[in-house]
Order: structure tokens, then C-alpha cells, then sequence
């Protein structure tokens, strides 16, 4: 995140109307790792423990930045994961990077209908990940999309459920770009991604 810097104070504001006042820990990855300035509640801690959305406010040159993503407590609600999902600060293209998670994914046509329909899902697997996409590993069956995908993360039991639309495709591999995607499953994906980049941390 290239608008913060170390030590540097931002706000984290739930959507709850909670809050928190932080100094910035780690902010050189697409995850920000944030300290906050007083105690976190209990109350406020049990809705960042699963994750939430929120804004992250700041200044930048003077002017006020908010960005809006996923906020979730970490290392025992001593310190909150940020992970941004909207924003004009996130210029840095790819603008959603993408993590080489491999995941399993059922693809179904978008409108599959008649007898025939459950058997229209097609397993494949994820070589890359990324808030709004994914690489596929390509499938003779899979077509062109738009389709409806279940996404299977790693360390969660349940899917999380879209829809995709084509981007491109290569020889072995199709990229596609998630739709209608609902916050909670969005919440769940940014702490997937948010934990694979901690891996990469030094």
C-alpha cells in the first residue's frame, strides 16, 4: 500500500459505526498489518475476529484518503489485518494482485437447466488468486462463461459461491473474473489471501 508508511496513525471505521484508532505496522504488502492505539472491546474484537468490512481513513499529502476492505483481528486482537477491496489508492496494477494459491473449484454453467443440469459441474483447480479472479486450469468441458463457481479455500469448510465471467484463455488456462459475489464471501476470501501473503513476509 503505497500511501502508507510505517508509524504512520489511520482510522479503521466498521461498518458497525465502531472506530479504531491505529498506527501502521507492516504496510508493504497488499495486506496492512495495523496496531491499535488503545485496547480493542470485546464486542469490537468478536466482529473483527471473523472478519469485517470497514473503511480505512488517513491523510495523504494533506488530503483525506478512505479505502473500503476486509478488517479482521489477528494475533489475539493485539494487532488488525486490513485488506483493501475498493479504493483509489490502490493504483499499483495489477490492481488486485494475485497469489499462487491452489484451490478447488466446481464450475456449472450460469442457467443449466433440464434433467441433464447437475451433472453439468466441472472440477478444476485454481493456479492463481486474487479478489475479483482466479486462474483456472482449463477443463475440454468448461466453455466460454459465464458460469457459477464454488470456490473451495484453504483451512474453511464451506465454499465460497459467484458467479465468473471469461477475461482470457491460453492453451491451459482461463482466466476469470468473480461476479456477484456477496461481502461475507468476499470477507472470507480476503483473509485467505490476506494469510498466503503473511507467508511471504519476511
Amino acid at each position: 500500500m503505497r500511501r502508507l508508511t510505517e508509524h504512520q496513525i489511520v482510522t479503521v471505521e466498521l461498518d458497525q459505526q465502531v472506530c479504531i484508532d491505529c498506527q501502521v505496522g507492516n504496510a508493504s504488502a497488499p495486506v496492512a498489518t495495523l496496531a491499535p492505539i488503545d485496547e480493542i472491546p470485546s464486542t469490537v474484537q468478536e466482529l473483527l475476529t471473523p472478519g469485517c468490512l470497514a473503511f480505512m481513513t488517513f491523510e495523504h499529502h494533506g488530503l483525506p484518503v478512505a479505502l473500503r476492505g476486509a478488517a479482521r483481528a489477528i494475533y489475539g486482537g493485539t494487532a488488525v489485518e486490513f485488506v483493501v477491496i475498493d479504493g483509489v489508492q490502490l493504483q499499483e496494477r495489477r490492481r488486485f494482485p494475485r497469489l499462487p494459491i491452489r484451490a478447488p473449484v466446481t464450475v456449472r454453467p450460469a442457467v443449466a437447466t433440464g434433467p441433464g443440469a447437475d451433472q453439468s459441474a466441472i472440477q478444476t483447480i485454481t493456479d492463481n488468486l486474487s479478489l475479483r479472479g482466479a486462474q483456472l486450469a482449463r477443463h475440454p468441458g468448461l466453455g466460454n462463461g459465464p458460469w457459477k463457481i464454488e470456490l473451495q479455500l484453504p483451512n474453511d469448510l464451506i465454499p465460497v459461491h459467484c458467479g465468473a465471467s471469461l477475461v482470457r484463455r491460453t492453451k491451459s488456462h482461463l482466466g476469470i473474473r468473480f461476479i456477484e459475489i456477496s461481502d461475507a464471501d468476499l470477507i472470507r476470501l480476503a483473509g485467505a489471501l490476506a494469510d498466503r501473503e503473511q507467508l511471504s513476509w519476511p
